[in-house]
């Protein structure tokens, strides 16, 4: 369970003042055509998103700027107000302390298993959903150590579009580098992130839709099976910085295999350790320039939810 009272953060980092407000819905009428807009976002996107953020935290010395990056672009683009719950049963207890500088993460020590790999990872992730639906969110998103939101209003992007499908949204080849889905789905239909126990069934499924078994699938998988549909942020690989990982929809950025679970106790990293600040680096100028185009991200939800393709 948690071992801090969950408080959702208000993300002041990010505001919107009322004329950038107010022309980001200009834009959005001009790109998506007026009735739509005025029904669904003008009144609707984002104002009743209470965001669980969950992630598996695992790190030392040499992914340590991983977390940086990922919180502080948590910090930065979201909107809503949020709250992280991290799991750290097998982080070390002096990265722990530095997770006490970010009162938004709450650190949540969940009985461990024996489990190593996705496997693993899966069981963290099926226990920290649960603890921030019971704690009050109202959307849950899962992430990566090394993933983490590049767009000023990303989960207000990702809640227009489930308001359409009413299901969830997930990264390309169903990562839980960004798995984003709502409490309605969740306890209606209970998806699960540990493997499907229905080979045929789910084989059958995979193939169809030339998916990967991530942990994230059996999440798809659930709205197969209920006739339900759902969206996959589409990867943007080809980039300054495709050699180290690629955007989710304009939205998410993963590195490549940047930190994996071990099998044994530690972590192992397919990413160089002394190529990793250089990454980050890179990355942060990329980041940078593709904003300025974006103005801070505005125009993505726009031509987002204008090339939404539901399944």
């Amino acid at each position: 369970d948690c071992a801090i009272i969950p408080q959702f953060r208000s993300a002041k980092t990010a505001p919107i003042s009322n004329r950038g407000l107010f022309l980001h819905r200009l834009r959005l009428i001009k790109i998506l055509g007026a009735g739509f807009v005025k029904n669904q976002l003008l009144n609707h996107v984002g104002y009743n998103v209470k965001l669980g953020i969950v992630v598996v935290y695992l790190f030392d010395a040499n992914t340590e700027h991983l977390f940086d990056l990922h919180i502080n672009c948590i910090r930065k683009f979201t909107v809503s107000p949020y709250a992280i719950y991290g799991s750290v049963s097998r982080l070390d207890s002096k990265w722990r302390q530095k997770l006490f500088n970010y009162p938004e993460i709450q650190q949540c020590e969940i009985v461990s298993t024996e489990l190593r790999g996705s496997a693993e990872h899966a069981y963290y992730l099926e226990r920290l959903t649960e603890i921030a639906f019971r704690e009050g969110a109202s959307h849950v998103v899962t992430l990566h150590l090394d993933s983490f939101p590049v767009c000023a209003g990303w989960e207000r992007a990702l809640e227009a579009i489930t308001a359409q499908s009413g299901t969830c949204v997930a990264a390309e080849g169903a990562y839980t580098a960004c798995l984003f889905f709502t409490k309605d789905f969740y306890f209606s239909y209970r998806p699960t992130f540990d493997f499907v126990n229905d080979p045929s069934e789910y084989l059958e499924f995979v193939g169809k839709y030339k998916l990967t078994n991530h942990s994230g699938t059996p999440y798809l998988y659930a709205c197969y099976k209920n006739d339900l549909d759902w969206h996959i942020l589409k990867k943007i690989s080809q980039n300054p910085v495709s050699r180290f990982g690629f955007f989710c929809g304009g939205l998410i950025f993963h590195f490549n295999g940047g930190v994996r679970l071990s099998p044994g106790r530690g972590i192992s990293q397919e990413i160089p350790p002394g190529k990793i600040r250089s990454m980050v680096l890179v990355s942060i100028q990329f980041l940078r320039k593709i904003l300025f185009f974006l103005r801070c991200g505005h125009g993505s939800v726009g031509n987002y939810l204008k090339t939404c393709h539901i399944h």
